[in-house]
């Protein structure tokens, strides 16, 4: 049987309550782990609550990712804010990519290992995120090289996206073994990446 809400929440409190509750739940245990009851009872609300604000479990996932794009903005203009040059900011941009997948590895695997990253359309605030974050990262490359046509500069984002996410991902699960990288400390590793999407 539903118990009562306690405490009660304000228009908007709640909805702030169970993203936050989720996103410590997926920080600490990954998005599979994340269930509407285990969320009420650590919230303490009734089981029917959420549903005031979220559709289903993947309604609150792309929330969750959204607080996730937000932070990889913020750590964007964290890692760019005293560059002035434009190929340091870019630089800057990529290695801000890659601390954030390492510092926080299940938010990273929820933004873009699901399948809310496959299919955006019926969460229209995540593809906003997500589209902010491209654009940032695209004005940033083309401030970079400013002679690419729009053409080769989607092209070479394609190039360093599928570089940077090929990279944060073989080394977030543990698919760069020793025998690859035995001359190499990571921070070595790092350094070939961005350079190679320096160009």
């Amino acid at each position: 049987m539903d118990q009562p809400e306690k405490p009660p929440y304000h228009h908007g409190a709640l909805r702030q309550a169970l993203v936050a509750a989720a996103l410590e739940t997926v920080e600490r245990m990954g998005h599979e782990a994340l269930s509407f009851r285990d969320l009420t009872e650590a919230v303490g609300v009734s089981r029917t609550a959420p549903y005031r604000h979220f559709a289903d479990r993947d309604a609150l996932l792309a929330a969750v990712a959204v607080e996730g794009y937000s932070a990889l903005m913020a750590a964007h203009h964290e890692m760019t804010r005293t560059e002035a040059d434009p190929q340091a900011r870019w630089r800057a941009t990529a290695r801000g990519f890659l601390d954030f997948a390492r510092s926080r590895p299940e938010l990273f695997r929820l933004m873009y290992e699901t399948r809310l990253a496959a299919d955006l359309e019926p969460h229209p605030d995540l593809a906003q995120a997500v589209r902010t974050v491209y654009d940032m990262t695209l004005s940033a490359l083309r401030a970079a090289h400013p002679d690419l046509s729009p053409v080769a500069a989607e092209g070479r984002m394609v190039v360093a996206w599928s570089t940077l996410y090929g990279y944060a991902k073989i080394r977030n699960s543990g698919q760069l073994q020793g025998f690859m990288r035995s001359l190499l400390s990571e921070q070595a590793i790092e350094d070939e990446v961005v350079a190679a999407i320096a160009g």
